[in-house]
C-alpha cells in the first residue's frame, strides 16, 4: 500500500489559473446556478485525475488522518494567496468519498461530495492536515495544482 500519492491537476479554465476564490464569489453572485455548475465542472475534473492516480498507485484511502499538500502554480504573481487558497474547496471536495445524505421530499437524492474519488475518507479535521502553499515558480503556459496526500501514520 502506497504511504503517498502524488499528482498535478491542471487548470481547466482555458489560459486562467486554478479558481480563486474572488472567482468562485463572482460566480455566486452572477447567477443562481453558476457556483453549483462551477463545482461540478471542477469537482469532476480533478476526481478524473485523482482516480487515475489511485488506480496507477493502488491508494487506498486511509481511515486515520492525513496529509493534503496543495501547491499551487499560477501564471504570475498578481493574486493574493488568500485569494488562491479559495479554489483549495473544490480540490478538498474532489478527493473525498461519495456520501449519501438524504432523499427530498419530491423524491431527489442529496449526496455530500457527489462527485469524489474517494482519494481521501472525508475533508474535516479529524481526516485532513491541510497545508497550502505557492510554487516557488509561476508558469504561464501551465497554471494549476500540486495534489500530495500523504498517510500520517506512515510518515
Amino acid at each position: 500500500m502506497a504511504s503517498e500519492i502524488c499528482f498535478f491537476v491542471p487548470s481547466d479554465r482555458d489560459g486562467r489559473p486554478w479558481y480563486g476564490l474572488n472567482d468562485i464569489i463572482d460566480m455566486a453572485r452572477k447567477s443562481r446556478f453558476g457556483y453549483a455548475h462551477q463545482k461540478d465542472s471542477a469537482e469532476k475534473h480533478v476526481a478524473r485525475i485523482a482516480r487515475m492516480t489511485m488506480d496507477e498507485h493502488l491508494w487506498v484511502p486511509p481511515e486515520g488522518q492525513c496529509e493534503v499538500i496543495l501547491t499551487f502554480v499560477e501564471m504570475g504573481r498578481n493574486r493574493d494567496p488568500d485569494n488562491i487558497f479559495g479554489g483549495a474547496k473544490f480540490i478538498l471536495d474532489a478527493l473525498c468519498e461519495p456520501t449519501f445524505h438524504y432523499v427530498t421530499k419530491s423524491g431527489r437524492e442529496v449526496w455530500r461530495h457527489k462527485h469524489g474519488a474517494g482519494v481521501i475518507v472525508d475533508d474535516d479535521q479529524q481526516h485532513v492536515e491541510l497545508r497550502c502553499a505557492l510554487a516557488d515558480r509561476t508558469d504561464r503556459k501551465h497554471p494549476g495544482v500540486w495534489v500530495r496526500i500523504r498517510r500520517k501514520d506512515e510518515r
